[in-house]
C-alpha cells in the first residue's frame, strides 16, 4: 500500500466525517420543529451510520490499513466538528472551561 493510497483514504474519511456531522447538525437544528423528535433522531442516526458503514466498506474494501486511515480521517473530522460547535470563551451565559 502506497502513501498516496493512505492519504486518499485519510481524506475520504475526513470527508465522510464532515458529511456525518453535517447531517447530525441538521438533525439537531430540526429537533425543535419536529412533531416526533425521538423518531427524527433515531431515523437520522440509523441513516447516518448505515451510509457511513457502507461508504467505509466500499472505499476501503475492508482492508485493515485503508480502514484505519479512513477512521483516523473521520476522527479528525470529529475533532474539528467538536471544536467548531464549542461556544467561544466569554460567550453570553457561558463560562470558559477550566
Amino acid at each position: 500500500m502506497t502513501a498516496a493510497v493512505i492519504l486518499a483514504c485519510f481524506a475520504a474519511g475526513a470527508c465522510l466525517g464532515a458529511l456525518y456531522f453535517l447531517g447530525l447538525g441538521i438533525t439537531v437544528a430540526r429537533l425543535g420543529q419536529a412533531r416526533r423528535p425521538l423518531a427524527l433522531l433515531a431515523l437520522s442516526g440509523l441513516a447516518r451510520v448505515a451510509l457511513l458503514l457502507a461508504a467505509l466498506a466500499l472505499l476501503t474494501e475492508l482492508e485493515p490499513g485503508r480502514l484505519v486511515a479512513c477512521l483516523l480521517g473521520f476522527a479528525g473530522a470529529r475533532l474539528a466538528a467538536t471544536a467548531m460547535a464549542r461556544p467561544a470563551a466569554g460567550a453570553a451565559g457561558r463560562e470558559p472551561a477550566a
